[in-house]
This record gives structure tokens, sequence and C-alpha cells, in this order.
């Protein structure tokens, strides 16, 4: 399963962390697409990635 992260609303780098184990996924631009098991489920949080001053 894809996700572009774009029609979420993020135009720049983010941050996904997986809410269930509670680890960093990592940083993604453009589109997530987790492995995500045939009737299985996930939980994530994302997160726009501050801007370097």
């Amino acid at each position: 399963m894809e996700v572009a992260l774009q029609q979420l609303g993020f135009n720049s780098a983010c941050t996904i962390r997986n809410l269930w184990t509670g680890k960093e996924v990592g940083t993604f631009t453009g589109t997530f697409a987790p492995h995500i098991r045939r009737h299985g489920a996930g939980l994530y949080r994302i997160s726009a990635k501050p801007k370097s001053k």
C-alpha cells in the first residue's frame, strides 16, 4: 500500500513513526509504502520535519 504524502498535505520531508512499536521508520519525501500483510493493519504518525536554519 503506497501513500502519496503530498495528498496528506506534506510538501517537504517528513518523519514517520510506527505507533505500535514506538520506533521511528525514517524520513520520507514523496511517498510512503509500508509493508502490511494481507488483512493486516498499521498505525503511523507522520510529522513535518523541521526546516534547517
